[in-house]
């Protein structure tokens, strides 16, 4: 994922109070490998592929949100909803 979008959330979510806003980049490197289901060195091509588009959602609702000044943690939550209404739609999630 865009290390420089994390970093502007990570000053984003430290202005709305985050004590732990450092870690942001882990939180959500896991959130995009579970839908995938498994660690990116064990991944196929194919998965991957679908990783670099929940990757892409992650990133394009992150900055959707903080354009809209919505809280950090919602923006957290709103990604995860998004990701798993992709999931569904290519059948990632049953």
């Amino acid at each position: 994922m865009n290390c420089t979008q994390f970093q502007l959330l990570v000053e984003y979510a430290k202005e709305q109070g985050s004590a732990h806003s450092d870690k942001l980049y882990v939180t959500y490197t896991k959130l995009a490998n579970t839908i995938i289901g498994g660690k990116r060195d064990d991944m196929t091509a194919s998965e991957l592929n679908t990783l670099t588009l929940v990757e892409s959602i992650i990133k394009q609702t992150i900055e959707i949100d903080m354009s809209m000044g919505m809280y950090y943690k919602d923006i957290y939550k709103d990604c995860k909803a998004r990701i798993e209404q992709f999931g569904e739609i290519i059948y990632l999630i049953a």
